[in-house]
């Protein structure tokens, strides 16, 4: 297993317990600095591009962004960083089978949500909603641990259902 993913994994289980994301402009940045990444200008500009685009996102609006500030960053440093916050829970990254991974952040309660995606003009709604806490906790009982899901539904908006 690569170190970086065994830090990840390590840092997970170290702050699992404290809230993933603080309110205000410095949430994503301060909870970076908490699972111990260095607070650096590229990580700076980041985690304020990330809070300031429209959600979910792609990483090319990330770089498309982030062109402006002094120092851009190059979309391998950006796919990296992504891979990396996905790995310690701070970004949901949803893959549709269609186009691009996107990225959002996740809900401050659940620490988790669950789109649903338009097949025809490919807007994506967030649904706050989530029924499968029963099911998790059938998998815990089990002695399943680190338990997850993601869950994504196609459809056809109204819009395009008209």
């Amino acid at each position: 297993m690569p170190k970086r993913e065994t830090q990840a994994r390590n840092s997970k289980r170290k702050f699992k317990s404290q809230q993933r994301l603080n309110s205000g402009g410095e949430g994503l940045l301060s909870t970076m600095q908490a699972y111990g990444l260095r607070q650096t200008a590229q990580r700076r500009a980041l985690a304020h591009a990330i809070e300031r685009i429209a959600q979910p996102f792609v990483a090319e609006d990330l770089y498309a962004d982030l062109q402006a500030s002094p120092r851009p960053l190059d979309l391998v440093t950006i796919y990296r960083s992504l891979h990396q916050l996905e790995a310690l829970g701070l970004l949901q990254k949803s893959d549709f089978g269609q186009g691009p991974a996107r990225y959002c952040l996740p809900v401050q309660s659940e620490g988790h949500h669950h789109h649903l995606l338009c097949r025809s003009c490919q807007k994506i709604s967030h649904l706050e909603i989530c029924g499968l806490e029963k099911q998790q906790k059938q998998l815990a009982q089990l002695g399943f641990t680190q338990i997850s899901h993601k869950l994504e539904f196609l459809g056809l908006c109204p819009k395009c259902s008209a």
